[in-house]
Order: structure tokens, then sequence, then C-alpha cells
């Protein structure tokens, strides 16, 4: 509320909050209630959905919730976030506070993500943008501790995944082996480890700017990336090492890679005579 008050002549605004009017001090109205929403994770992939919580203080008000772009994604009146386009979105919770008759509320940002490109139950090395290295399993053995690393593609026996697509969208990646296939990619801290656990994470397509066409593995709000010792872990910022690309196990791509890889890291040029790149090629696209 504004009041522009003339007394003798002076203009008095009693909005000015700490200012005197001629009756006393202004005593500006302080909101009785506290609100806080939060978001389990700030990306979620097109079609799935989010469910978000709202607190209040006192507890038990109503919530009215709104999104500022519906055409990327909408919020029921429980709080539940449906995906429906790539984009951002803003998402509100508010309580009502009679004693101010105003609003009071609180806002996350949303993400909304593709994964375009990654069907379920497939197989697929997973190489880091950065350096060209595969994720896998940083040892020959196979446990619920073994850590998980980025490696040559000379190690490429035990950096397979199968991908698991879960009710929301997100993924798991089971290590595969050919036998003990019953270990997923899990996180213990920071780290990525092994495990038989349920880990779900988000797997989002780029589709603009110097990483189009690779994806970002999103574990709650951080990214899957890896560190100068060639760890996988999760950080909080966005870098190049947190870039991946998804190449089919089963569609060629393994053979076509390997002579690549060899050209580039180890100047193998001996590859290159004509006969053999054009049945390394034709192998390509008879599997495709």
């Amino acid at each position: 509320l504004s009041m522009v008050l003339l007394f003798g002549g002076v203009r008095w605004d009693a909005a000015a909050i700490g200012d005197v009017s001629p009756f006393g001090p202004v005593t500006p109205t302080v909101p009785s209630i506290n609100v806080n929403v939060t978001a389990p994770t700030s990306h979620i992939v097109v079609g799935s959905t989010l469910q978000l919580s709202c607190t209040s203080s006192p507890s038990g008000l109503s919530v009215l919730w709104s999104s500022t772009n519906t055409s990327v994604a909408t919020v029921s009146s429980s709080g539940l976030v449906t995906a429906h386009s790539i984009g951002t979105t803003t998402i509100t919770g508010g309580c009502y506070d009679s004693s101010t008759q105003k609003y009071v509320y609180d806002s996350v940002s949303i993400s909304v993500c593709d994964s375009t490109g990654i069907p379920n139950n497939t197989e697929y090395y997973i190489m880091n943008c950065s350096n060209d290295r595969l994720m896998a399993r940083e040892t020959n053995t196979y446990t619920s501790t073994t850590d998980i690393a980025t490696v040559t593609f000379s190690n490429a026996s035990r950096a397979k995944w199968k991908t698991v697509k879960q009710s929301d969208g997100g993924f798991r990646l089971l290590s595969i082996d050919g036998t003990n296939n019953n270990r997923y990619l899990g996180i213990s801290s920071s780290d990525a480890i092994l495990s038989t656990g349920s880990y779900n994470f988000k797997i989002c397509r780029i589709t603009s700017g110097t990483y189009e066409g690779c994806y970002v593995i999103k574990y709650g709000n951080q990214y899957l990336s890896q560190n100068s010792s060639y760890d996988v872990c999760l950080t909080s910022s966005l870098s190049a090492s947190c870039y991946w690309s998804f190449m089919k196990a089963n569609k060629g791509w393994s053979r076509l890679y390997g002579f690549i890889y060899e050209r580039k890291v180890n100047g193998n040029s001996s590859i290159y005579d004509s006969t053999e790149k054009f049945e390394i090629v034709k192998s390509y696209l008879n599997n495709m």
C-alpha cells in the first residue's frame, strides 16, 4: 500500500520503509508465513514427470502451482510436473497469507531435455567427448566396489553398457561382460562404481552448440564427468568432460571406431589403404 500525503506543502511517501510520517514511524507489513519449493532434480526428460514439494510454515496451507512456460512443462494442483518439449520453465508454488492478503511464493527452474537416440535394452560404448576415452570398469574385477574410469579403446572389452529405461524416462546402465551382468553404474559419495542398487540417470541430448548430438548424464543435479586421473565422478559444474557420445556396440560402431581411434591417437596411417577403408565403411553401413 502506498500513500502520498501533503502536510504544509511537503510530499511524503508512506511506502518508503523506514520513513517517519507525521503520525509516527511506518511499520511495514511482514508476511506471517514461509514457503519453500524443492525439486529432486533440475533436469527431466520429455514425456516424463517430476514431483515437486512445497513446505510452508505454518504447515498444511493450500498451494497454488504455476508454470511460466506451459509448452515446456505443466504442473498439476499437487505439484506434479509433466515435461512436454525441450526448454526451460520456472515452476512456482504459492500460499495465501491472510494477514497481508497476498501470496507468498517460491520457485524452481526446471530444464526439459530429450533422450532421443537412446532406446531401451541396447548395448553401447559410452565415449567421453573431451578425450575419446570409453567409460568402463577400471579393472577386470566385477564386484560392487569396482571403480568406474575411462579407458582407451584397447580395453573396450570392459566398456560395454546396456540401457535399462525407467518409468520416468531415466536409465539404469548395466555393465556387460558376457557373464556377470548384474552390476549397474552406481554412485558412492561422488565417485562412480559398480552397484546392485537402483541408480537412475537422466541422459539428455545436446541440441545445439559445440557438443550438438552428444549427451550429458545427470544424477540428481550433478553431471557425470571424468577427472584428471580418468576416474568417472560427479561434478556440479558443466565442462567439456561432462559430454558423452553413445556408440551402439552391435551396429558396427566398435570396429569402425577402433580404426579411427588407432589413426587419431597412435598415428597408425597404414590402416588407411583404400581396400581396408572400403571394407570398414561397407561393414558399418551393412550393420546400420
